[in-house]
């Protein structure tokens, strides 16, 4: 990767009509404060997406951080973005080659705006399906939306609030017996300020019925995504919608999965007579519970990814989930099976409820 050099004097630059659209869409969703900058503890997490050596972004930074104030507004931000793409196509990232034509840059996750003339009239393909849907959305290439999509491996939910935002959302929208048509639908999601491709791509998951309409549960499932995809949560939308998603959708999920799931309830633990730190037949039943909830792929285990997903929602602090992920990890495989998983619930249990971590697993938990 080239190095960034010194920075030059010409400055003299300003972004071409695609670069001013897409770059002021991103800065518009990495300001989620609305501030009118963004600093760099906001911008890191957005730029380490580029691929990029950490190395090269900082001094990406430096060049755009023209005034040292530690944070960049739009033009600093679109600078710094062109120096970016300018560092993915093998070009010197220097304030003198601002003005060189290459492609915009790339982010894991986000899909630049396609061009108006190559966004054909037309359905959008679901990844999931070989017959065209009819979608409210047009997209510049359903192949390459399709390539761009991988499964997904985590465990996705609807809490209760968001289940009730979403219904008087919809409600809103004055469906017509039970159905919000196309054009409706498109007017809200529009709203996100996503670009088409990702809409079409989400419309794809949501329309489960492949009609050209959405019902409530098929609503809530695009709202969700929306959400995820504006605040950066999800770095790609995954090629179907996991069961535990349309579940939740419909109000059927098995309990939701929040801070209560770790709380000191006293009844998930066996009598005072089991010994300390032993998972008894009723905890160890609602932990089976939960891992069949995590393991969406029915796999028999379950990835960190996942794993870190669902124990977040305790509230603790990374690092005792970390001392916690490696004690119930003891044969150190890099994945919870079902038992493993027990034994972390249990012990996310017990720090929640004031308990201490033992610094080595007890006999009774191996």
């Amino acid at each position: 990767m080239p190095a960034v050099s010194t920075p030059a004097a010409n400055t003299n630059w300003a972004p071409n009509a695609a670069e001013s659209s897409f770059f002021q869409r991103l800065f518009q969703q990495v300001d989620t404060t609305h501030r009118g900058h963004i600093t760099g503890q906001e911008a890191v997490p957005f730029f380490t997406r580029s691929q990029l050596p950490a190395a090269t972004l900082g001094e990406i930074w430096e060049l755009a951080d023209q005034d040292r104030k530690g944070a960049l507004g739009p033009s600093g931000f679109s600078i710094a973005l062109k120096l970016i793409a300018l560092a993915q196509k093998g070009e010197r990232p220097t304030l003198a080659n601002l003005n060189q034509v290459v492609p915009l840059p790339l982010f894991e996750g986000i899909t630049p705006d396609p061009p108006a003339a190559s966004r054909p009239e037309g359905p959008v393909t679901s990844a999931r399906s070989t017959t065209a849907s009819p979608s409210p959305f047009s997209a510049a290439d359903t192949r390459a939306s399709a390539r761009s999509l991988t499964p997904s491996q985590s465990s996705e939910i609807l809490s209760e609030t968001e289940r009730n935002k979403y219904r008087r959302l919809f409600q809103n929208c004055h469906p017509k017996d039970g159905l919000l048509d196309g054009e409706s639908a498109r007017q809200v999601l529009m709203k996100s300020k996503l670009s088409v491709e990702t809409l079409g791509q989400i419309w794809g998951l949501a329309d489960t019925h492949r009609r050209g309409s959405l019902d409530l549960t098929d609503f809530m499932i695009a709202m969700y995504y929306v959400q995820r995809m504006m605040e950066g949560r999800l770095a790609r939308l995954p090629t179907e919608v996991p069961d535990s998603l349309i579940a939740s959708a419909r109000g059927t999920e098995p309990p939701p999965v929040n801070r209560s799931v770790f709380s000191p309830d006293l009844s998930t633990f066996e009598p005072a007579s089991t010994p300390a730190w032993d998972i008894g037949a009723k905890e160890k039943a609602r932990a089976d519970q939960f891992f069949a909830l995590v393991d969406t792929q029915k796999h028999g285990y379950v990835g960190g990814e996942e794993a870190v997903q669902f124990f977040l929602k305790s509230e603790l602090p990374e690092a005792d989930l970390a001392a916690v992920w490696d004690l119930a990890d003891h044969e150190k495989s890099g994945r919870l099976n079902r038992e493993e998983f027990a034994v972390a619930l249990h012990l996310i249990n017990g720090l929640v409820a004031g308990r201490k971590l033992p610094t080595r697993l007890p006999e009774s938990l191996v």
